[in-house]
C-alpha cells in the first residue's frame, strides 16, 4: 500500500488513496498522549456488511504494517452517495 501525498500524490495506481494529516495536541488513546490513525473509506454502493467489514479488517492490518508505531488504528468502510457522486473519465 502507497499513500498519495505531496505533489506525486496523483500518480496512477489501481487505488485511489488520500491523506489528510491532522495534527492535534489533544489526542488521547486510553488516556494517553498517543498518535493514531483513522481511515475512512468511500466505495461505490453494492457490497455487503461482511464485504465492507473484510476490507475494513484488511486495510487496518496494512496500515498497522507500515505503521507499527502508531498506537491505534481504526477504519470506517461507507458507501458513497451515488447522488452526490460524479467522476470525470479519462
Amino acid at each position: 500500500m502507497r499513500l498519495a501525498s505531496g505533489p506525486n500524490r496523483l500518480k496512477r495506481d489501481p487505488l485511489t488513496k488520500r491523506q489528510q494529516p491532522l495534527a492535534s495536541p489533544h489526542s488521547l488513546v486510553g488516556g494517553a498522549k498517543a498518535d493514531f490513525v483513522h481511515l475512512s473509506c468511500l466505495i461505490l454502493e453494492g457490497r455487503n456488511d461482511e464485504q465492507k467489514g473484510r476490507l475494513a479488517d484488511a486495510l487496518v492490518r496494512a496500515a498497522s504494517a507500515v505503521l507499527p508505531e502508531v498506537a491505534a488504528i481504526s477504519c470506517e468502510v461507507r458507501d458513497m452517495d451515488p447522488a452526490a457522486y460524479a467522476k470525470r473519465a479519462g
